[in-house]
């Protein structure tokens, strides 16, 4: 989904999907050591296979810090985050 995405360096960034009942992680990993600006692509097959909503607010809460924002999800627009040279975050997405 993202192998042809300029905003995503698939030489350093990885990426994946995590769902539990009502809760979806999103893990987001840089291995470069320059701090990177990510655009995600969170593809329409895994909006279906998750059960996501699409266009919904849904409450973000990093894992990491604490930190907590409001997104809106949807198989045609980027998910942007800015992650530091050999850092990380995980996200817990509630899908009510």
């Amino acid at each position: 989904m993202n192998f042809d995405n300029p905003h995503y360096d698939t030489s350093k960034c990885f990426s994946w999907l995590r769902k539990a009942d009502n809760e979806v992680l999103l893990i987001i990993a840089n291995f470069g050591h320059e701090a990177a600006s990510i655009r995600l692509n969170i593809g329409k097959h895994a909006f279906d296979f998750l059960q996501l909503h699409e266009n919904k607010l849904q409450t973000v809460t990093d894992l990491l810090t604490g930190e907590t924002s409001v997104h809106t999800f949807t198989p045609t627009t980027t998910f942007d985050i800015m992650i530091n040279g050999y850092g990380g975050a995980v996200l817990k997405l509630k899908t009510d």
